[in-house]
């Protein structure tokens, strides 16, 4: 039997293969090449964790040297990496196994690991506290050892920086005249390093841990834990939290990233030669042809938000009551491929900035003239808890940013737009285009988003996809924005099931098979704004892609 991976080189394989592999492309590797399934070895939801599962068992179950040759000889990884992965597969392969541990008497007296810990902090506690509290401790440490794990709550924030506060106050999202720190939800990619696992950080910053008995006592008597941030390209950045009940203290980062290179910020929506993953087949989609229907409603985006310290909590409950009915507040996965109940990241006494991430869903966008926003923590054997409302004017306008003063004096910025979002996949030659845009297209009421996978591969906007939830109508909105500023479309792909399943987006990027398309004419541009059998003559055309 060979030898095992240490943990930093478990963690170089992770990296390279979050980094390059595709999900389909490693579960056919492994069904081609080992015979097995990728499903019986991950059970997270997100990407880099479902890789750290693999190769952790892979390592545990004697397999893993297999995996590196098999992943070093495919066509799946750059020269240097497939070099780095098989010369650390034949190293592998040439160390011993790892010693079998010795199977210990059983101790019949002895008490578990978890029990003995609880029992010494209670011994060290009973010299500096009396006895009501050490018999309450030992009581709860015999709770605690009969349970598996402990779910635990932590919350991340990244400070802005001048850059982005500019842009938030260009783009009305923070007051030019409020001084206060500004702080975010972190970019998808993130997440929390404790004990063997990673932890996925949502779109709102929360990420829910999980400890063992003895990890959360020793938490608990320590008062704080010791984990690790973990960058979406590879870095991380330690972190000792102060930790009591069942949440950790609010990690709040002074930089988004320590990765020099593009981020992955909405994972592979194309593929890295910019050609767009659509199809008129539903095989990949997550909407069938028949249920597709247009996107209906409204959201009503918190953009930015800022309370008093004395709101004293990372996380605050958000209701809005519209027309009788309360609304509570959802925010995006990481893949937006979903939206659930959640609670908005707050930082007392500084600003937290959104930006088209957490919202209320409305049935119709007319309920948010005249609602109101409320929010809430609840309050403890010591605090009164922390409530304020914000009333919002009779009249909201799609697309620009509206400023609420609450109850208590804090400040938020909402924004209602359609349920539909407007993706720009980045490329070398598009930034100045795409920061000319994005502003434009929220105006317009359209959330807007950024993929910079490729955004090092030369290109220029030439393609428009749109998926099957798309109406026309709103589709052509955002044509005009695009026509009205230059950009050079040369080809518009309508009602399409797109492979990432996420039927509501409308996606503009680089295509070299619609590059070598000849320029609208100044008619089909009109047509292309026109009525909808005058567009479908323009989107449609024979030689739509070359």
């Amino acid at each position: 039997m060979a030898g095992v991976l240490t943990g930093e080189e478990v963690q170089d394989v992770v990296e390279i293969v979050n980094r390059h592999v595709e999900r389909a492309d490693l579960e056919q590797l492994l069904y081609t090449a080992l015979d097995k399934q990728l499903d019986d070895y991950v059970e997270a939801d997100v990407w880099r964790t479902q890789v750290f599962q693999l190769v952790r068992k892979a390592n545990n179950q004697g397999f893993v040297v297999e995996l590196l040759k098999a992943l070093a000889e495919s066509e799946l990884l750059p020269p240097d990496k497939r070099a780095r992965l098989a010369a650390l597969a034949a190293s592998v392969a040439a160390r011993p196994a790892p010693e079998a541990r010795r199977a210990e008497p059983e101790a019949e007296a002895e008490p578990g690991p978890a029990a003995g810990f609880a029992t010494r902090a209670a011994q060290w506690l009973s010299v500096r506290s009396n006895r009501i509290l050490v018999a309450a401790l030992l009581a709860y440490a015999v709770v605690l050892t009969t349970i598996a794990s402990i779910p635990v709550s932590a919350s991340l924030m990244v400070k802005s920086s001048a850059e982005q506060r500019q842009q938030a106050v260009a783009n009305g999202r923070v007051s030019a005249s409020d001084t206060r720190p500004q702080y975010s939800p972190p970019r998808p990619g993130f997440s929390i390093h404790y004990g063997d696992y990673y932890y996925a950080v949502n779109g709102s910053g929360d990420a829910r841990l999980t400890l063992s008995p003895f990890q959360y006592l020793g938490a608990i008597v320590a008062g704080r834990i010791s984990l690790n941030v973990q960058y979406p390209g590879g870095g991380n950045t330690p972190a000792v939290q102060g930790f009591s009940g069942f949440s950790i203290a609010q990690i709040q980062l002074e930089k988004s990233s320590d990765d020099p290179g593009p981020s992955d910020t909405m994972g592979l929506l194309w593929d890295e030669g910019g050609h767009g993953l659509a199809a008129a087949s539903s095989a990949w989609s997550l909407v069938g042809p028949a249920q597709a229907a247009p996107a209906t409603g409204g959201r009503l985006f918190v953009q930015s938000v800022a309370v008093d310290k004395s709101a004293g909590s990372a996380q605050v409950d958000a209701t809005l009551s519209a027309g009788g009915a309360s609304i509570p507040l959802t925010a995006l996965g990481i893949d937006l491929s979903s939206a659930t109940q959640a609670q908005l990241p707050v930082v007392p006494g500084a600003i937290a900035v959104q930006n088209f991430q957490s919202f209320f869903a409305l049935p119709q966008p007319s309920l948010a003239g005249g609602a109101t926003i409320t929010l809430r923590t609840s309050g403890s054997l010591f605090s009164a808890g922390y409530a304020e409302s914000f009333n919002l004017p009779d009249a909201m306008a799609l697309g620009k940013p509206v400023e609420l003063t609450g109850s208590a004096g804090g400040k938020m910025v909402v924004q209602l737009a359609y349920p539909i979002d407007v993706v720009f996949f980045e490329r070398q030659n598009t930034p100045a285009m795409t920061d000319k845009l994005t502003p434009l297209v929220a105006a317009a009421g359209f959330a807007t988003r950024l993929n910079t996978k490729s955004a090092t591969v030369p290109g220029s906007y030439n393609v428009v996809y749109a998926g099957a939830d798309v109406p026309i109508p709103a589709l052509q909105k955002v044509l005009k924005v695009f026509l009205d500023n230059g950009v050079d479309i040369r080809s518009v792909q309508p009602r399409l099931q797109l492979r990432n399943g996420l039927q509501n987006q409308i996606q503009i990027g680089s295509s070299s098979q619609a590059a070598c398309l000849p320029p609208l004419t100044a008619e089909q541009r009109a047509r292309l704004l026109g009525s909808e059998a005058d567009f479908d003559g323009v989107a449609s055309r024979p030689g739509n892609t070359c």
